[in-house]
C-alpha cells in the first residue's frame, strides 16, 4: 500500500505524514448497532420460519432443506459484512501532502485538494478512536456512521465544487494530522 500512495502522489506534491487506521472492529461505537441489526434479523427469521413450517405443515408450501441453508447465510450476515469492513480499513492508508488529503482503500483512490474540503472536525468516538470527517453530508453523522462512510469512500457535489463526505477513521497520530489540518486547510 505504501508503494501504491508513492505512485499516487503528483509529481510535485510533498508527503507530510501517512498511516493507517487504528480501530475495534466491534468497539462501544458499533456494538449496539450491530446488536440492533442481530436482533432484527433475529426476530426476521423467526417469523419467516413460523410462516415456512405453518405453510409446510398445512401443505402449502413444498419442504426444502435450501430454505434452512439461505436463512442461516441471511442470519451470518450482520457479521460478516463487519468483518468484510474491517479486512478493508485494514487495507487502507491515509496520507496528508502539501496539496490534500488521500484514503487508499483497499484498491481505491480518495484525494480531496484542501480547497475543496469545505468544512471539517475531528471527532473521537467511544472507543478513544479520533476521527477526521469532512463536507456538509459527514457534520450531521455520528461517530458510528464514520467507519461505514470511510470504506464507502469520497462523495463530491454533482458540480465538484465542494466535498460532501470525507473520512479518515480511527487516524493513528490523530494530533499530528490535527496541527497539519489546521495549517493547510483555510
Amino acid at each position: 500500500m505504501e508503494t501504491m500512495l508513492q505512485d499516487k502522489l503528483h509529481p510535485d506534491e510533498t508527503l507530510l505524514w501517512s498511516g493507517k487506521p487504528v480501530f475495534k472492529t466491534l468497539g462501544e461505537t458499533h456494538k449496539n448497532f450491530f446488536a440492533a441489526k442481530v436482533v432484527f434479523i433475529a426476530f426476521a427469521s423467526i417469523a419467516f420460519f413460523m410462516y415456512y413450517f405453518i405453510g409446510v405443515k398445512e401443505g402449502t408450501i413444498p419442504s426444502k432443506a435450501s430454505v434452512l441453508v439461505i436463512m442461516g447465510v441471511l442470519a451470518a450476515v450482520p457479521l460478516l459484512l463487519e468483518w468484510l469492513d474491517a479486512q478493508k480499513m485494514k487495507k487502507t492508508v491515509y496520507a496528508v501532502t502539501d496539496r490534500r488529503l488521500i484514503a487508499l482503500v483497499d484498491t481505491a483512490v480518495n484525494a480531496i485538494s484542501f480547497d475543496k474540503v469545505g468544512e471539517y472536525k475531528f471527532e473521537e468516538d467511544a472507543d478513544g478512536q479520533m476521527s477526521l470527517v469532512c463536507g456538509c453530508d459527514m457534520m450531521k453523522k455520528s461517530p458510528r456512521a464514520y467507519r461505514a462512510s470511510a470504506v464507502f469512500g469520497l462523495r463530491m457535489k454533482d458540480d465538484n465544487s465542494a466535498c460532501e463526505r470525507f473520512v479518515m477513521y480511527a487516524i493513528p497520530e490523530a494530533d499530528k494530522v490535527k496541527k497539519l489540518a489546521a495549517e493547510l486547510i483555510k
